[in-house]
């Protein structure tokens, strides 16, 4: 996972794409120690990379079985509103201002 998340970081750059790391956390019958060390590559990657990132894409609600399908992974179309408002505030300041600095 690591190394896939890094090509697909270098492949943007190499594009010349500035980059917003989206975090996801994997659901909690992985096992809390795989869990947290999943969730730590996210924040390690983005340091390491100086790249913008989203923390959890699900924040606020990844516990509200009504925002899922029946598989309890994958949101509906009605939070997409909610993974907007975990994204933006990391997105926004990329979009607007192409020298934006990375807040670490």
């Amino acid at each position: 996972m690591r190394a896939n998340l890094q090509a697909m970081i270098d492949a943007c750059r190499h594009m010349g794409a500035r980059v917003l790391l989206v975090g996801i956390r994997v659901p909690p019958n992985y096992g809390a120690v795989y869990g947290e060390r999943f969730y730590a590559v996210y924040g390690a990657l983005a340091q390491r990379n100086h790249v913008a990132l989203a923390p959890f894409l699900f924040e606020g609600f990844a516990d509200r079985l009504e925002s899922f399908q029946p598989d309890r992974i994958h949101p509906l179309p009605q939070a997409q509103a909610l993974m907007l408002e975990n994204v933006w505030p990391h997105l926004q300041p990329l979009l607007l201002d192409p020298r934006a600095q990375v807040k670490q």
